[in-house]
């Protein structure tokens, strides 16, 4: 198998936690807000995360599906050409580019059965094994050396290091982590273009949330909801 159709098996496998949700229109008497609501509970069962662009604030992401649930936020970057800061969906990977197209991240949760197959004693390894072989298959031909600590509020995050690429394009000049949550899942962290590319991770790091409680956070959620513009 080559390295470049593992990162697509290893992406589709993945994207129960980072696909797009369908927004309905709900019954006769349905406020916008009872709406959207509706459309994330049906997200959730379907095993679909739940994005909610902010533009300049950012996009939160919702995962509220028992016994893992999660919530984080992917801050625009600092500078933008135009000035404009806002996140745009891609709908493949990376999963979202910059309205200027020059900054991209992506976000992936992978768990135990997402890393079946790769090699490893742990899930770390596991995952560690699939991104490097992954990271070889984009079209930059990214070429890892490595592993190294990455400092973060979470113990346990690891930045792959990078020997060189076989052209020079912007997607090989990115920050590439993980983090390990076992036994639930590892976090694979992609950003690259912007002017501090270890900065905006680490914040997503910071944002980072997850719980086991039943509720997940669907209070967050509204709250956020309520506070959003229509379409967002």
């Amino acid at each position: 198998m080559s390295a470049r159709i593992v990162l697509v098996a290893l992406l589709a496998a993945c994207s129960a936690h980072g696909g797009p949700s369908a927004i309905g229109t709900g019954g006769p008497g349905y406020t916008g807000l009872q709406v959207r609501m509706e459309a994330a509970r049906r997200a959730s069962e379907a095993g679909l995360d739940y994005p909610l662009n902010m533009g300049p604030e950012g996009v939160f992401i919702f995962f509220n599906n028992p016994p893992f649930c999660y919530t984080y936020r992917i801050p625009v970057p600092a500078r933008c050409s135009g000035g404009v800061c806002e996140w745009v969906p891609t709908g493949i990977f990376p999963r979202y580019r910059s309205k200027d197209g020059g900054a991209f991240a992506d976000v992936r949760f992978m768990g135990p059965q997402n890393l079946e197959g790769f090699d490893g004693t742990t899930l770390l390894e596991r995952a560690q094994t699939a991104w490097e072989k992954g990271m070889r298959g984009l079209p930059s031909g990214i070429l890892p050396s490595g592993w190294v600590p990455f400092e973060s509020v979470r113990h346990g995050t690891w930045q792959l290091t990078i020997a060189g690429s076989r052209a020079t394009v912007p997607m090989s000049q990115a920050t590439i982590v993980l983090v390990d949550l076992s036994p639930d899942a590892i976090v694979g962290i992609y950003v690259g273009g912007t002017s501090d590319n270890d900065g905006l991770v680490r914040r997503i790091i910071e944002s980072l949330k997850t719980t086991s409680d039943p509720k997940c956070y669907w209070s967050a959620l509204e709250t956020l909801l309520k506070a959003s513009p229509p379409g967002r």
